[in-house]
């Protein structure tokens, strides 16, 4: 559910808490969004950097870490 540019996901799978409700803030949401099998960690960097003011370094470092966290919570598949 997307609640003021913020993504709230519960848990489905058995074996999760469902207690253990996950809130991406916006930029996360965002970044979240452009992972779709269509665009490239770079391209999402590059449209990161478009987007928000950030230093090209922070923002490479904001979204590498986000697509991890996203991969640890398997809300997105490994391409």
């Amino acid at each position: 559910r997307v609640i003021d540019g913020e993504v709230a996901i519960i848990p489905l799978a058995s074996n999760e808490s469902q207690d253990s409700m996950i809130i991406l803030n916006q930029t996360a949401t965002r970044i979240w969004e452009m992972v779709n099998g269509k665009n490239s960690t770079e391209e999402i960097i590059k449209k990161i950097l478009l987007e928000y003011e950030v230093a090209p370094k922070e923002a490479k470092t904001e979204v590498e870490k986000i697509i991890a966290y996203l991969l640890r919570k398997k809300l997105i598949m490994p391409s």
